[in-house]
């Protein structure tokens, strides 16, 4: 019985080694047949096409030793009339942008002269192994899917204005630690996506494009001269510990450095833009440094931020001061977003020029321990901007302020004094809920402010200090409720037990109006909680006075000069000198009313009238 017929198939290798001109790769002998090529002399654009349309046996491509012409015209590697550049290789050169098939070759070697691979040239080349020498500018998708490679190196043909376009090297095979060149200066969008770069040093880039390294392990960075990181550029990378930032930066983008476990940062004050979320939900984050203090305990906002943007810093874990600069005059937050939420801020805050700041902007950020200074000209505090803080001392509001929303102040236990302008037109509801602190409220508005309706709203007196219990509680233990105890409470009926005790809500905090306007706060609904022997009527004509101590000599000849206010609710002192005066000197004082109060007179300790004008220069 015969055998059965067996398939022989002949495998050769047909290399073509020649020296050509531009456009004269088509006309080599068996060019068709080859499957390693080796090329000398010049090439263009039109050789690159022919190599790629006709020559799907090539197995190698050593084009190292051939320069790359310029050409102009319709028979390059791109669709119609198109310029080429000298040693750059062409866009699509080796990969059909009509059927998005890539070549199949598996050694390759470029020009040595290389000075640019334009977009979508390698693309997909997932075949090539080894390492590829290229150049430091890189098109989009320029050398994108080459997942075969062993590494990359670069040639060192560009100087300067290097670049990598968007998604140039994605999934490329990188070394952990990766060095670019000094002479790149851009990096794109998704420059890096999916590769297993770790450790990223680039000593000249100045443009990080957004999600350039979207999605890899990079746990370190270096970016000495870095101007600008775009959107997202570092989010879902490894970078954790210190964050330092050169002073040459001036933008970060939105959600930058979002969900990192960073615990510390520095942000220059040469910066102008940080972008909504760029910090968001670093949980790990609690302090930050900067080069204008010295102090490390603290949330810095670089000087030249004009709009703190949506979510910066929501969710991370400050534990320490809060420092606004001089340029920040907005602060977008909201009740969804809340633009400190997480953070457990202390000491003082003082706004600045910040007149403009987003519902709930602080209100769980924990702020403890210290006093708010609002900026001058602030005309409205948003929702909930500062419910749940706990500032102490004084709280006035300058003249002009206009309106407070519902829970501005909610549950500003460490409050004592609330000083409110004439010019208040709104309170919100609850705006001072639960404010259980406050001993003296200042009202200078000669008509009383309408208030939100609605049960325990606004400043009304059982709203403004809350009840949330059951009205079943112990005779006992009511007197640490003595504000529960006004008989006109809009909880209804007054359980029969507090109507034992002798306290009144106005025994806790007294409630000081203009004295032509007491009639009118009785008649108020919620400012009528007040009964009319607790009202401490001021005179805003006729009720200031500033008290200067007579002159006592002193050592030298001089004298010692002391002055106050007669209270410190309603206004202080400017002084143009120290307290200790030679001979023959003079000292102006000047008094600085508090809200609509009018200034009256100046005396020393005797009750003699030094003068009646605001401004006192006093001769010694």
């Amino acid at each position: 019985m015969p055998s059965a017929d067996r398939i022989l198939t002949a495998r050769y290798t047909l290399a073509v080694n020649a020296n050509v001109q531009p456009n004269g790769v088509k006309d080599l002998p068996q060019i068709l047949r080859a499957n390693s090529l080796t090329l000398t002399g010049s090439i263009d654009a039109r050789d690159f096409r022919f190599i790629r349309d006709n020559m799907n046996k090539l197995v190698t491509l050593d084009l190292s030793g051939v320069s790359i012409a310029a050409y102009q015209g319709a028979d390059g590697t791109l669709t119609g009339e198109h310029e080429y550049a000298a040693n750059k290789v062409p866009a699509y050169a080796f990969r059909k942008a009509a059927s998005g098939l890539s070549m199949t070759f598996s050694e390759l070697k470029l020009p040595t002269t290389t000075v640019a691979i334009g977009e979508y040239a390698l693309y997909n080349c997932s075949n090539v192994a080894g390492t590829l020498s290229i150049p430091a500018s890189l098109d989009a998708f320029a050398i994108s899917g080459m997942g075969s490679l062993s590494g990359v190196e670069f040639n060192g043909n560009v100087s300067a204005g290097g670049y990598i376009g968007d998604y140039a090297m994605q999934n490329v095979p990188l070394p952990e630690i990766f060095r670019l060149p000094a002479s790149v200066e851009t990096i794109g969008k998704h420059a890096f996506d999916g590769t297993a770069v770790d450790s990223v040093i680039m000593p000249g880039v100045k443009n990080i494009g957004n999600n350039a390294f979207t999605g890899t392990n990079v746990t370190s960075v270096s970016m000495p001269v870095v101007e600008s990181i775009g959107d997202s550029a570092f989010m879902g990378t490894l970078l954790g510990d210190f964050l330092y930032f050169p002073q040459s930066l001036k933008k970060i983008g939105c959600h930058a450095f979002a969900g990192l476990e960073i615990e510390s940062l520095m942000l220059p004050d040469t910066m102008e833009y940080i972008g909504a979320y760029a910090f968001a939900g670093c949980t790990a984050l609690d302090y930050s440094y900067s080069t204008r203090f010295d102090a490390q305990n603290m949330l810095y906002i670089p000087e030249g931020i004009d709009t703190l943007a949506e979510g910066v810093f929501t969710d991370c874990a400050f534990n320490g001061g809060l420092k606004l600069p001089a340029s920040l005059r907005r602060i977008v937050s909201s009740y969804e977003i809340p633009a400190f939420r997480g953070s457990s801020f202390n000491g003082d805050l003082n706004m600045e020029n910040c007149t403009d700041i987003g519902a709930y902007a602080f209100a769980e950020a924990g702020f403890t321990g210290g006093k708010l200074y609002l900026a001058k000209g602030t005309k409205t505090i948003a929702e909930a901007v500062f419910s749940d803080c706990n500032f102490t001392g004084k709280l006035e509001l300058s003249e002009g302020f206009e309106a407070l929303e519902a829970a501005a102040f909610m549950n500003n236990i460490m409050l004592d004094t609330l000083i409110l302008p004439a010019s208040l037109d709104t309170l919100g509801f609850r705006a001072f809920y639960g404010c259980t602190g406050l001993r003296y409220i200042v009202n200078l508005a000669s008509i009383p402010q309408m208030i939100a309706k609605d049960q325990n709203a606004g400043i009304y007196y059982d709203g403004w200090f809350g009840w949330s219990g059951d009205w079943n509680v112990a005779e006992e233990d009511l007197k640490q409720y003595p504000y529960y105890l006004n008989e006109s409470q809009v909880f209804g009926e007054i359980p029969k037990q507090f109507k034992y005790l002798d306290l009144n809500p106005s025994d806790i905090c007294k409630l000081i109006v203009p004295s032509g306007s007491v009639a009118a706060y009785q008649d108020a609904p919620a400012w009528g909680y007040w009964t009319m022997k607790y009202v401490e009527p001021l005179n805003i004509t006729h009720d200031y006075q500033i008290a200067l101590d007579a002159f006592d000599s002193i050592a030298g000849g001089g004298y010692y000069l002391s002055y106050k206010a007669n209270n410190s609710l309603y206004g202080s002192i400017i002084s143009t000198a120290k307290n200790y005066y030679l001979h023959e000197g003079c000292v102006t004082l000047t008094a600085i009313s508090a809200g609509s109060i009018a200034f009256k007179n100046w005396t020393d300790r005797s009750g003699n009238i030094l003068g009646t004008e605001s401004t006192l220069t006093i001769i010694l």
